[in-house]
């Protein structure tokens, strides 16, 4: 199989308020597929950047040594993202994030290190909503119509909002808003001319909870407790067993036809079922979000691309994340002052952090 894969990230989502929410393009990926709890790592604390990390490269905080949000002292040199790892293979790949050690310099990234497309938009500076919509708005562009073979997007407000308000109503409405992002980047992908035939798989994931009041890094059973939805190609429908966040990197180099025997390195094993196990072809092809239709291959597909998708990565690169969103400083001039506008001196209190 040799196929595309989108992984969706949304940070800070307690399973039990995300039962209570409506929240139907996530439930729609459920029912096509599975979604799975499982615990984190006690490898390190319940923060975002061990976290992630081990999402992006299939590892525990103690191999990537990532072990809080300020990455100093990381291994991502010799243990690189799984997107930049795919790109050195000649896969076209995308990045989209609005914290910013994911994608940037600060506090000792970034994570992933060499997207072949990059999108940056500054929660802080724009809103943390805002930044989201625009991350999703250009995912969307993105991944609707130009040659990605594998992404990865992030939605930061849920967590953003539980820190500074705590996960009452406001929380439940952050995630309900991260949801129609999710929506609004299925539906392109969804909306692809040649959809059918390009076996995309789907996976969304948080990197923890939080606290009633908000806030985590502990163990209590909402801080560390965190979920895994998959659907589309390759994926059966029941979740196999050990699911976690080392589970991506692998999932998204098979979805990709890579060979598995070669990346023992992988903490985690891939999510795709064998083939006696994956759901029917033509079995609610458009509830799975899956396609039917076989791939024909990635050097045939690639040289099939558009010659001016993901137009030339250095230009690309150069222009963001200042020409992402151009209007950035007219955005932060006209930003209501007090959307979340004390969250910078909070996250600098918080011994949880992001």
């Amino acid at each position: 199989m040799s196929g595309r894969v989108l992984v969706v990230g949304i940070d800070g989502v307690r399973l039990d308020t995300l039962r209570a929410a409506h929240t139907p393009h996530l439930d729609a990926v459920e029912a096509a597929g599975w979604l799975a709890e499982f615990e984190l790592s006690e490898d390190a604390p319940t923060l975002s950047g061990p976290a992630w990390a081990s999402v992006a490269t299939g590892l525990w905080p103690r191999v990537h040594g990532i072990h809080g949000n300020v990455f100093a002292g990381h291994r991502l040199a010799a243990f690189p993202d799984v997107f930049t790892t795919a790109r050195r293979r000649g896969f076209a790949t995308y990045v989209g994030a609005t914290w910013s050690p994911l994608v940037t310099t600060e506090y000792g990234g970034p994570l992933f290190a060499a997207p072949t497309r990059l999108a940056y938009a500054d929660g802080h500076a724009l809103g943390h909503d805002r930044a989201d919509r625009h991350i999703a708005d250009d995912a969307a562009r993105v991944l609707g119509a130009e040659g990605v073979d594998a992404a990865f997007v992030y939605l930061g407000e849920p967590d953003e909002v539980a820190h500074e308000l705590g996960t009452g109503p406001q929380y439940t409405a952050a995630i309900e808003r991260a949801d129609l992002h999710l929506g609004l980047v299925l539906d392109a992908v969804r909306a692809r001319p040649r959809f059918a035939a390009e076996d995309w798989t789907f996976l969304v994931v948080t990197d923890h909870g939080h606290r009633d009041e908000g806030g985590h890094g502990g163990r209590t059973r909402w801080e560390r407790t965190a979920w895994l939805a998959a659907c589309g190609a390759g994926i059966g429908p029941h979740a196999p067993a050990g699911v976690n966040h080392v589970s991506v990197a692998p999932t998204v180099l098979d979805a990709l036809g890579q060979d598995l025997r070669h990346e023992s390195h992988l903490a985690g094993t891939s999510l795709l079922a064998r083939p006696a196990d994956r759901l029917p072809a033509g079995d609610d092809a458009e509830r799975t979000a899956g396609s039917t239709g076989g791939s024909a291959g990635h050097a045939a597909r690639r040289a099939a691309e558009t010659p001016g998708d993901l137009a030339e990565d250095s230009a690309a690169r150069a222009a963001e994340p200042a020409g992402d969103l151009a209007g950035h400083a007219a955005g932060r001039a006209a930003e209501p002052a007090g959307d979340l506008a004390g969250h910078a001196a909070g996250r600098a209190a918080e011994s949880a952090g992001v």
